[in-house]
């Protein structure tokens, strides 16, 4: 009988550590290259950007004036938005996919522009 529960209680453990495995979350953290095109097709433009992730939560710099950044991170789903220096007024806002550990596709949004993205680990 004790074999049966000692036999038991190591499937369960194993079961649980192959399902903590498949339920971790990647982290943002590092340097993204984007390469984003507006929506007529006629802008590309290819900032990095530079995330720190803490759980859920995403900041970091945009661009080569390091605009500061902020956003989310659920499951999946990314989320991330910054405000151009001298435009508090606009809001750039990009929401995407994770598509793998080193790549997100989606789309941005603001006052002025919009259009789709990728991108890609660094």
């Amino acid at each position: 009988m004790k074999m049966l529960r000692y036999a038991l209680c190591v499937c369960v453990l194993a079961s649980l550590g192959a399902f903590a495995q498949t339920d971790q979350k990647v982290n943002l953290s590092g340097t993204w290259q984007i390469e984003y095109h507006d929506k007529n097709g006629k802008e590309v433009d290819t900032p990095m950007v530079t995330f720190l992730q803490t759980g859920g939560r995403l900041e970091g710099v945009f661009g080569d004036k390091h605009w500061r950044l902020e956003g989310t991170v659920v499951g999946e789903q990314v989320q991330f938005l910054f405000h151009p220096p001298g435009h508090p007024e606009v809001t750039v806002r990009y929401q995407g996919k994770l598509e793998s550990a080193g790549q997100m596709r989606g789309t941005m949004v603001s006052e002025v522009q919009s259009g789709t993205f990728v991108a890609s680990r660094q």
